[in-house]
């Protein structure tokens, strides 16, 4: 497990200088506006596709015939890629709260904010790594950016229809509801990720 995810993170290493220069920019754009939600998105965003990215090289390479050649399990390759999109989901949930907290100084705002973008990477990764599985990486771009696309045009349909916003007791009451719902989402997902890829034919 602990080689699967040191391959991961040296195939990630190669693109450091992208992410760096990609976080710069956000992070000019969200000072220059006194706003951090923009920067929170995309380091949010970009803590879900690196998982995937990963995943592109493998196919690429032709790794999975490779590593099942190996003591490892089917499983066990499945889990690897699971428990390293969580590990960079909260990397970007602490760096998105650092962010944040700089921009704006308000510690309890930036704590929400970090937690809403780390809960909603969790649930994105939980929606798309199933599919990529199934479909491969290139069929999986579209369904990528549905995942992504589908919040903002709520969000305007919400604007434009004039639609009323839950109460703010019923946002309250959420913080119970979504860490459960997000857990069973990321279980659910490991699940059937594990089970479409041990019936994978290689």
């Amino acid at each position: 497990m602990k080689g699967l995810l040191l391959k991961d993170l040296v195939n990630l290493k190669q693109q450091t200088k992208i992410y760096i220069i990609i976080i710069a920019v956000w992070l000019a754009i969200a000072l220059s506006s006194k706003d951090g939600s923009f920067l929170g998105g995309m380091i949010c965003v970009l803590s879900v596709m690196l998982p995937i990215t990963t995943l592109s090289y493998d196919e690429k390479a032709k790794w999975d015939k490779y590593v099942l050649s190996m003591p490892v399990s089917r499983k066990q390759v499945v889990e690897s890629k699971y428990i390293l999109a969580l590990a960079l989901s909260f990397i970007g949930c602490i760096i998105s709260f650092a962010f944040n907290l700089f921009i704006t100084k308000d510690a309890s705002q930036s704590i929400l904010m970090s937690l809403a973008f780390w809960a909603f990477s969790i649930f994105a990764f939980s929606v798309i790594l199933p599919l990529i599985y199934k479909f491969g990486v290139e069929k999986g771009r579209a369904i990528i950016l549905i995942v992504f696309l589908a919040p903002t045009v709520l969000a305007i349909l919400i604007g434009k229809l004039n639609i009323n916003l839950p109460s703010k007791e019923f946002l309250y009451n959420l913080k119970f509801v979504v860490p459960i719902f997000i857990i069973a989402a990321l279980l659910l997902s490991c699940y059937i990720s594990i089970k479409i890829f041990k019936n994978k034919e290689l």
